[in-house]
Formats: C-alpha cells, sequence, structure tokens
C-alpha cells in the first residue's frame, strides 16, 4: 500500500510540475514570438465582377520566429469592407491544416464573394499578433455597355511647373469596343493639379470614341506625378509625367540718357560800300 501511495504522490507532483511549466510559458508570452512571426498572403486573382457571386480564393501561409510553419490549429482571423465570405459574414476565422501523418501546412485558404457593388474591398488577415493585407477590385460585370480597360496616356511626359499636359483615357468594353458614353472616369495625380485645381477630377466620356480628357498643371510645384485613372471599378495603367521648376528669366531694364549739346554759330556778314572818291577840276586863272 505505501508503494501505491508514494507512485500517486509521484505521479501528482509531477502532472503538477508540468502545468506549472506550461503556466509559466504562457505567463512570460506565446509559444510563437509575435514580432517576429510573418504572414505570407496568395490571392487566386486581383479582381472580380461585381456580380454578387463570383468569388477570389485568399490563402494565408503563417510561420513562427524561427521561419517553420505554425502547428495545425493556430487561428487566422480575415476580414472585409467589401463583399463577404463564405459564412455569409465579413468576418471569419479559420484553423490552419496539417495531414494525417502530423506535418503542418501552416495554410488556410477562405474565399471572399463579390457584393454588387464596384470598387476595391480591403481584407485583413491576422494570426500571431501579425496583420497583413489584401485588396481585391470589385468591377462591373463585363458585359457589353460596360468598361473592361482603360487605357492612359499624356500629351507630354515632361512639363515644366508653370506648365500644363493633357492626359486622355479610352474606355473599352470586353470586346474591345468603344462609344460607352456618359460613364465617369476620375483621375487622380500624386502631385501637381487639375483644372478644378485638385488632385483628383472626374471628367465624362463625350465622345464616341470612348475617351475623356483632363489637363494636369505643374501647379508650381515639381518632382514625379503619378497619374491614374479609374471607371466603374476599372483601374489603368499607370502614367508617369515628370514637373521640373521653371527657369526664372530676370529682366535688366539700362536707361541711356543722352545729352544732345547744341552749337549756334553766328555769322556776321560785313557788308563794304565803296563810295567812289569825288573828282574834284581845279581851273587857274592867268
Amino acid at each position: 500500500m505505501k508503494s501505491k501511495k508514494n507512485c500517486s504522490i509521484i505521479f501528482i507532483i509531477s502532472v503538477f510540475f508540468i502545468v506549472f511549466q506550461i503556466s509559466g510559458c504562457g505567463s512570460e508570452g506565446s509559444l510563437y514570438d509575435t514580432s517576429t512571426a510573418s504572414i505570407t498572403i496568395e490571392t487566386s486573382s486581383n479582381s472580380v465582377e461585381a456580380d454578387d457571386r463570383s468569388s477570389v480564393t485568399i490563402t494565408a501561409t503563417v510561420t513562427d520566429v524561427s521561419g517553420s510553419l505554425v502547428p495545425t490549429g493556430t487561428p487566422v482571423n480575415f476580414s472585409t469592407t467589401m463583399g463577404r465570405f463564405s459564412n455569409g459574414s465579413q468576418f471569419i476565422t479559420v484553423e490552419t491544416i496539417g495531414n494525417s501523418e502530423g506535418a503542418n501546412f501552416g495554410t488556410v485558404s477562405v474565399s471572399l464573394i463579390s457584393s454588387t457593388e464596384y470598387g476595391t474591398a480591403e481584407v485583413t488577415i491576422e494570426s500571431l499578433g501579425v496583420t497583413q493585407f489584401a485588396y481585391i477590385n470589385f468591377t462591373a460585370p463585363l458585359v457589353p455597355g460596360y468598361p473592361a480597360t482603360i487605357s492612359l496616356v499624356t500629351a507630354s511626359e515632361s512639363i515644366t511647373s508653370d506648365a500644363f499636359t493633357t492626359l486622355t483615357a479610352t474606355v473599352l468594353d470586353k470586346f474591345g469596343e468603344v462609344g460607352l458614353l456618359g460613364i465617369p472616369i476620375t483621375f487622380t495625380t500624386t502631385i501637381g493639379a487639375f483644372g478644378n485645381g485638385q488632385t483628383s477630377e472626374t471628367a465624362v466620356i463625350t465622345t464616341t470614341a470612348g475617351t475623356a480628357s483632363v489637363v494636369l498643371f505643374g501647379n508650381g510645384e515639381s518632382g514625379t506625378a503619378i497619374v491614374n485613372a479609374v471607371s466603374e471599378g476599372i483601374p489603368s495603367n499607370t502614367v508617369i509625367v515628370t514637373i521640373t521648376a521653371a527657369e526664372t528669366t530676370e529682366t535688366t531694364t539700362e536707361t541711356t540718357t543722352e545729352t544732345t549739346t547744341e552749337t549756334t554759330t553766328e555769322t556776321t556778314i560785313t557788308t563794304t560800300t565803296t563810295v567812289p572818291r569825288d573828282t574834284t577840276t581845279t581851273t587857274t586863272v592867268p
């Protein structure tokens, strides 16, 4: 009996020691070093039609401080500003998976389903105190009459700070056709200003060629203007316009005073009149 009692005491002490060690680790910090753990994000596409049914798969791979994949069952939280996940909510928590042999994959995948609203969904992925982001564009359905591509060009790639250039966006539908009259295009720039005095201006397609134009002014600034355009959630290519400082022209006014000295010459004309001398005749009387 005494031997069994001693064994029970030893077992209880051992269990207490193990629990104490685990508790001690928890009190000092997480099992993983959250300051150096990382999350790698992959998406099946950067854009999806805003039709309330199309979806994009987002995959997160989570590693710990040593660079190893985290254990199976590690929670990863997803949230989005637009659309919804498979649970019908804008927030979902998924645990990492492994295989039957105990290997850790350290990955999770979720499906983001589009809404009918055009725009960009910002998806936040968080695990182990580390946060990453993914951005998915919800675009207009690719059907005739809706924008599919936008080509942006500039009349000049370099202007001075006191000059301007014209930017033109051409919008095509999925069949490469134009004529999308009345569709708005929003232009943005990092420096300089458009005709409205702002760094963003919206123009409407008014030509059968499917184009809309805005004017970018140097606005007294210098640097690199990064210009983009977007229509119905469809982004254009990026155009770079270099703005350089205008040359300063110094005008010097020289005043010359010319003094003219007028010399007056007085001419004296002397006229000499010669009077004939009288002739006297003398007569001598004897």
